[in-house]
């Protein structure tokens, strides 16, 4: 403990910095945002199908722009870039608060889902992966709970504000929450961490003692092997919150006691995320990624064949295990197998896939509720994908674990 809380004190900016910018992102989380579909889609006139046609397509265009400015992360320090990124997600929440027809709805919310969702995780994680090699899993850790304290704090507090408070006036306060976010966000962080003392020096090299360039890691197999468990869990992540209200019809329990179970949810995701971090130090990515999303697959099938809260309590906490699982590991994976200097550029394809799973999820499940199709049939088989993903997985890093070792 002694040890961990020095680790916390003399790391406090860069770890601070990173939490920072996590929090935020979980603002433009599905999480978050479904809270008030009820709402907005009374107020725009908007079916199921619809209104998850319409997410879909704002979170679709955001994945593509990652493609495109994701590699910025890689030219720029995370102390101007980040406050950029914090300005602008603020006046997307102004804007959506201001929105008035279809158009300016998909424009904010494209503006929110790529800034937030998007570039505020993905600079957080790519410098977090330059700043840390040896504790690389334990600092992932103490930043991804920025996650965790943001889903357990918002949802509750602005749900129960909905009951008193126009909508539009509670993005406002969300926008000036951010605003405060990115006036902080200088202050804590003065200057770029170098991995020092019991770290390595230097950059890191990936397999085969190689910096990997995107255009490289995309035409190798191991890239494509890992791609569906980066997929399926946003999807089916964004598919349950995404579908929270109607999903908590399906399983017979009022909506505001299934949002009552986020904070545990969060403080189980924090936790497990702490425990991932020091696994990955302890045993290597390799060992433990094949097994991450196990738990999630025993979690999905729960949802889909039993109701009442503690059948989805259960549930939750078998979701979170993995869900602390995947964005641990993938950090930690990314630089051990690709190296650091091209980090931003490669992450940024990772981080595409994963706002297009978050898009995919939301417009696929209202459609298919459309069509009939029982939410519980759509989480039996993600269950599928989940194990498919997993065997992806097993044989990607088995084949790979030799070029670790593989000079140029």
């Amino acid at each position: 403990m002694r040890a961990y809380l020095s680790f916390l004190r003399s790391n406090a900016p860069w770890l601070g910095a990173g939490f920072l910018l996590i929090f935020m992102s979980g603002i433009a989380q599905t999480s978050f945002v479904a809270i008030f579909a009820g709402v907005i889609r009374a107020e725009f006139g908007l079916s199921h199908g619809q209104w998850g046609g319409l997410y879909s397509l704002a979170t679709a265009l955001s994945a593509v722009l990652m493609l495109i400015f994701g590699g910025v992360a890689d030219r720029f320090g995370a102390r101007w870039l980040g406050t950029a990124v914090l300005l602008g997600l603020a006046a997307g929440c102004l804007f959506l608060s201001l929105s008035q027809g279809l158009i300016a709805l998909a424009g904010s919310l494209f503006v929110i889902r790529f800034l937030g969702l998007g570039m505020a995780s993905h600079v957080a994680l790519v410098a977090t992966g330059r700043w840390f090699s040896r504790t690389r899993g334990k600092a992932v850790a103490v930043v991804l709970s920025g996650f965790a304290v943001s889903e357990a704090v918002l949802p509750v507090l602005f749900v129960a504000a909905l009951e008193t408070t126009d909508w539009r006036r509670l993005w406002q306060i969300v926008a000036l929450l951010i605003l405060a976010g990115a006036i902080l966000l200088p202050l804590v962080l003065r200057g770029e961490r170098i991995p020092a003392g019991d770290e390595v020096s230097g950059e890191q090299t990936g397999m085969g003692g190689l910096h990997w360039t995107r255009g490289a890691a995309l035409r190798h197999w191991l890239f494509w092997l890992i791609a569906p468990s980066v997929l399926v869990m946003p999807m089916a992540i964004s598919t349950f919150f995404f579908q929270q209200v109607h999903y908590a019809g399906l399983a017979g329990v009022e909506h505001i006691a299934l949002v009552a179970l986020f904070p545990p949810f969060t403080v189980a995701l924090s936790l497990w995320s702490f425990f991932w971090g020091w696994a990955v130090d302890r045993w290597g990515t390799a060992t433990i990624f094949p097994f991450s999303l196990l738990p999630a697959a025993l979690g999905f099938g729960v949802f889909a064949s039993l109701s009442g809260l503690p059948a989805i309590a259960f549930g939750m906490l078998c979701v979170a295990v993995s869900f602390a699982a995947q964005d641990t590991l993938r950090t930690a994976f990314w630089p051990e197998y690709y190296g650091t200097r091209h980090l931003g550029s490669i992450k940024s394809v990772a981080m595409a896939v994963i706002v297009m799973g978050t898009a995919l999820g939301p417009g696929i499940s209202g459609v298919l509720i459309d069509l009939g199709i029982s939410l519980r049939v759509q989480f039996a088989v993600l269950v599928v994908l989940f194990l498919a993903a997993s065997v992806g997985i097993r044989i990607g890093l088995t084949r790979a674990r030799r070029l670790l070792a593989v000079p140029a």
